[in-house]
């Protein structure tokens, strides 16, 4: 379990399919996350027991990154430098705080993917 302190923190990782794929975060208080996915496969990431995200940043993805059990996302999602496709997996979120998505400028954004499972 990762707990950030006093101020603003920020937790920045690389995750590859054969390592990260279906791993769950686990983390408190961390307000600035950047994910980067190295090689092919895609990786999810279950995000469940992630809260005080305020921006999460999907940067360079080598292939598709999917974020499941996201119940709060009262945060940014900043999709930066992409080729590939960005998919947020939105089963039990409210969609009203997803409407903070946006590209970085200046970046060549590929393909975003918003999906509500119902």
């Amino acid at each position: 379990m990762y707990t950030g302190g006093s101020g603003v923190d920020s937790l920045t990782a690389t995750v590859t399919n054969a390592d990260d794929d279906g791993a769950a975060v686990t983390m408190s208080d961390i307000e600035n996350m950047t994910v980067r996915v190295s090689g092919a496969g895609g990786v999810q990431l279950l995000m469940g027991d992630a809260s005080g995200i305020e921006t999460f940043t999907a940067n360079r993805l080598g292939s598709t990154l999917t974020l499941t059990d996201m119940t709060d996302l009262s945060t940014d999602l900043v999709i930066s430098n992409q080729s590939t496709t960005a998919i947020l997996d939105a089963e039990g979120l409210s969609l009203p705080g997803c409407a903070s998505l946006f590209w970085r400028a200046g970046t060549s954004p590929g393909t975003c993917a918003l999906h509500r499972k119902i």
